[in-house]
């Protein structure tokens, strides 16, 4: 799991959003970049073919199949569902002042 995350990050970390944020400051909406889909689908590819995976007992490998089976069918409106719910973690935290120690 830790490297399903750690190849969505790399996936992400060129990744373009466009925000639209009220004057209040909430989150109305997300528009992801038009490479966003290929960019997904060479992620799930190389999750696919990493050797930590076909490393993994074969119930595992059939489990983790399916979760990127799914990640790979998401519609665009679900896609910008996962950016809204990391956007908005992003926009609580901008907020907070930081703290020493």
């Amino acid at each position: 799991m830790l490297r399903l995350l750690s190849l969505e990050g790399e996936s992400a970390a060129d990744e373009i959003l466009d925000f639209t944020i009220d004057g209040g400051g909430t989150l109305l909406g997300v528009t992801e970049s038009p490479d966003a889909p290929a960019r997904l689908r060479q992620a799930i590819d190389r999750l696919r073919s990493d050797p930590a995976l076909v490393a993994r007992p074969e119930r595992e490998q059939v489990a983790i199949a399916a979760v990127l089976d799914r990640l790979a069918a998401l519609p665009p409106a679900e896609r910008a569902g996962v950016h809204m719910v990391k956007a908005s973690r992003l926009l609580m935290l901008a907020g907070r002042p930081c703290r020493s120690g």
